[in-house]
């Protein structure tokens, strides 16, 4: 058992339960305080001490709460403020009772995939979210879209009365913000496995590219396993380029035919033939969910039936645990849910239909049915009257372009050292000082940094494809040592360094002849 957390003061909050830590902040459940008694629950997050004198860190902190700022929607957690406390930033942020859809699904994972109308009004939410935000506005009235680059089911809040919300909006850019600085950099910044191919291919993020992450979560929620994900970061970045793309239907035959026109649609390798505004994905999620009788409601019942008890968050407790460690809210995993963590996706049964690689016109063996593929056609709804169950008449589903062979020469790996302002050299070429980016090349698949920082030992490091998309490098003190001792970091010839991986279970040492 965790210790439990101790309330304390910041500034006119009591932070009352620790909900979380990362690498760049942590995140309480705290009260807000106010005249005659007045209390209200929030999210404060708050940047971990080591890093409120780094530029870099602090620019994405504070870039976070101006992006969200600006944004007022339902579907989007909103921002009430962004201050400093005693040399510490920090912003208060709307406090969501509920679940992130990750764990939702987790808890629904006994029972299978989400059923079809909860995910199409997730992701309707989701996509509506998106719209607000690729359509924002800046202050003289010109569109400024402002994109997200990060959605995922661990950035979905759902609710306990059914609300779905849109949160972290750290790497988010306005698209003129954003141009610039991807151009500068090359870097790959998001989870690669709902990242869209050209952002993989280093263009210019778009508004579109949200809408091909709303398109994997869908599938996603849809078929109750991982659509790209591999065993390696190159692994997934290799399996968005090229993998086929099963219709969600073939993998669980609860599932529409008209949902699976739509996923075929959002996950378009070719951003031409994608949904061109998360909008026009709202407005046909919208018509499904009200083909289907689904509201906002029917999303409170779902949530009251999956989480009974609500599970709030206590006061004075410590949920620190990493997300791939919660627990579903119910005992055991079924074998569906055991099935949805392989990485790699079946093949579609016999008669239904695979969006593959292949040429824009073909043949398709749709329920027993050869039919003739055009990418692009759109579907039309036919609604029975007095209640009866309504018909969709659908559309073949489009198929997604060729694959694209991926080059190491596409990955940028942000190296990080704890401290931060290590001078990091590459042979004689001076790199810049920690955090920085490091260009991986299919010529040059590896580079020999050295970090030096004052009062550490210096550290060297190869860093490979397989660090991406970020390596943190953990230096060691010096110490004091009589005359003729050898320090720690040097024995025999060799130099020896160790770092904190997150998917490791122990430091990993690695030596590199002097």
């Amino acid at each position: 058992m965790p210790d439990a957390f101790q309330p304390q003061q910041f500034g006119n909050y009591i932070l009352v339960s620790l909900l979380g830590k990362g690498g760049m902040a942590e995140v309480y459940k705290a009260r807000s305080q106010g005249a005659a008694g007045f209390q209200r629950v929030v999210c404060v997050k708050r940047i971990l001490r080591q890093h409120c004198e780094d530029p870099h860190f602090l620019d994405m902190f504070v870039n976070e709460a101006k992006i969200s700022a600006r944004l007022s929607h339902p579907n989007i957690v909103q921002v009430y403020e962004l201050g400093e406390i005693d040399g510490e930033f920090f912003m208060a942020m709307e406090f969501v009772h509920g679940k992130d859809l990750l764990r939702v699904m987790r808890a629904n994972a006994e029972d299978g995939p989400l059923p079809p109308t909860v995910a199409a009004f997730i992701a309707r939410e989701m996509a509506r979210a998106l719209a607000h935000a690729h359509e924002h506005k800046g202050d003289d009235g010109s569109v400024q879209p402002i994109i997200h680059r990060d959605v995922s089911p661990q950035n979905v809040m759902i609710s306990y009365d059914g609300m779905v919300k849109l949160v972290d909006f750290g790497i988010a850019k306005a698209a003129h913000m954003a141009g610039a600085e991807e151009t500068k950099t090359g870097a790959l910044k998001g989870k690669f496995a709902y990242m869209a191919p050209e952002q993989l291919d280093g263009q210019k993020a778009t508004p579109i590219c949200d809408v091909f992450a709303v398109g994997v979560t869908l599938h996603e929620m849809l078929s109750g396993r991982r659509l790209f994900k591999g065993n390696t970061d190159f692994d997934t970045l290799v399996r968005v380029k090229t993998q086929v793309i099963p219709p969600p239907s073939s993998l669980n035959g609860q599932v529409h035919p008209e949902l699976d026109r739509i996923v075929a649609l959002s996950l378009q390798r070719d951003p031409a033939q994608r949904y061109q505004r998360a909008a026009l994905m709202a407005r046909d999620l919208e018509m499904f969910c009200g083909s289907q009788g689904f509201a906002a409601d029917d999303m409170k019942d779902y949530m009251t039936k999956l989480f009974p008890t609500r599970e709030e968050v206590a006061d004075g407790a410590v949920m620190i645990a990493p997300v791939s460690n919660a627990g579903a809210s119910r005992s055991g995993q079924s074998k569906q849910q055991q099935a949805s963590s392989s990485s790699t996706a079946q093949t579609p049964p016999r008669g239904a239909a695979a969006v593959a690689p292949s040429s824009s016109k073909g043949m398709l063996l749709i329920g027993g049915v050869a039919v003739l593929v055009i990418g692009g056609i759109g579907a039309a709804f036919v609604l029975k009257q007095h209640g009866a169950t309504p018909q969709v008449v659908t559309a073949p589903l489009p198929v997604v372009t060729p694959p694209v062979a991926i080059k190491a020469a596409d990955l940028i790996i942000e190296v990080n050292s704890t401290p931060a302002g290590a001078e990091v050299t590459d042979g004689p070429k001076l790199l810049g000082t920690t955090p920085l980016e490091v260009r991986i090349t299919e010529k040059h698949s590896a580079a020999d940094l050295k970090l030096v920082k004052a009062g550490f030992d210096d550290l060297v490091y190869r860093v490979t494809a397989n660090d991406a998309p970020s390596v943190n490098l953990k230096m060691v003190a010096k110490k004091h040592h009589s005359a003729g001792a050898a320090t720690p970091s040097e024995h025999h010839g060799v130099k020896v360094q160790s770092f904190d991986d997150a998917e490791s279970k122990g430091p990993k040492v690695k030596t590199i002849d002097d």
